[in-house]
């Protein structure tokens, strides 16, 4: 396996612009006083964010996606443990598909 300069480099200037985006995220929130409804925005964010994530898989997805949704609701008002609720919608789709054969 050979190193090509050229794609070492270009991981290290995204890997520097991906921490310097989330540092300087973090400084500009430093240097401003947030008020109720900017801390209601943050708290909000990783919500969101996780939405946005599932949302399109969930919506092109089969009977296997559908159903470990619902595991995972389940499993989350049941426990309210994040690790059980993924490993409950994950293994749901995962045991959907063994099932069906695909």
């Amino acid at each position: 396996m050979s190193f090509d300069q050229h794609i070492v480099a270009t991981i290290l200037a995204m890997a520097a612009a991906t921490a310097i985006t989330r540092l300087g995220g973090y400084w500009i929130v430093a240097l401003v006083d947030p008020g109720p409804r900017f801390r209601r925005f943050l708290d909000a964010a990783p919500q969101t964010v996780f939405v946005a994530m599932i949302a399109v898989p969930l919506w092109n997805g089969g009977i296997a996606e559908w159903l470990g949704a619902i595991a995972a609701g389940i499993a989350m008002r049941l426990t309210n443990h994040l690790a059980v609720t993924i490993a409950a919608g994950v293994g749901m789709v995962a045991l959907v598909r063994l099932a069906l054969g695909g």
